[in-house]
């Protein structure tokens, strides 16, 4: 029977990110359980020149030497173990990824699709709805101004003596209303 480690971080893949991972958890004096398939940066031997990778290294398998010896120098505190496996099966809450997204869609995904549907709603509904009545209200108020616009000048001149009479009326009824109190 195979006993478990006691670990309080476990990293799959010993690339150059996992190899980070489990460094800086060490680091953090955190027990660190390195789980690869292979042999550490495994895929970098066949990466020939390194131009965008931070540091001195020129090559791939010049990186995975340098993430080997980071790995040796954390083994020899005991804060970190490496452990070459493969994973045979993963069931369970695992193999559905803790339901991690179920929740993600719940608590994101959601919510900003309802506010995404609110604001098309009141995009068609409201302001389309306001923007065809100001349309309306505009072609209304242009067809009555053109039923007054015959080109008679004899008309403007009533109409603006119509008006003018009004407002002289206006004035004399509110003058006197005003005299009253």
């Amino acid at each position: 029977m195979t006993t478990r480690p006691d670990v309080d971080l476990i990293v799959a893949g010993a690339g150059p990110a996992g190899v980070a991972a489990a460094v800086m958890a060490a680091s953090l004096h955190l027990s660190t359980l390195l789980v690869e398939a292979t042999a550490i940066g495994s895929k970098l031997t066949a990466i020939g020149a390194l131009d965008n990778v931070p540091g001195n290294w020129t090559t791939g398998p010049d990186l995975a030497t340098a993430l080997e010896q980071d790995i040796t120098r954390h083994q020899q505190t005991g804060r970190l173990t490496l452990l070459t496996a493969r994973a045979h099966r993963v069931t369970g809450h695992a193999a559905s990824g803790f339901h991690l997204d179920a929740v993600y869609h719940a608590l994101f995904v959601r919510p900003v699709q309802a506010g995404a549907d609110l604001a098309r709603f009141l995009d068609r509904e409201v302001v389309d709805t306001y923007v065809r009545g100001a349309g309306t209200g505009t072609q209304w108020l242009g067809r009555l101004v053109r039923r007054a616009q015959t080109g008679n000048v004899q008309t403007y001149l009533s109409w603006l003596l119509a008006g003018s009479t009004v407002l002289v009326a206006a004035a004399v009824v509110l003058s006197t209303v005003n005299a009253g109190s």
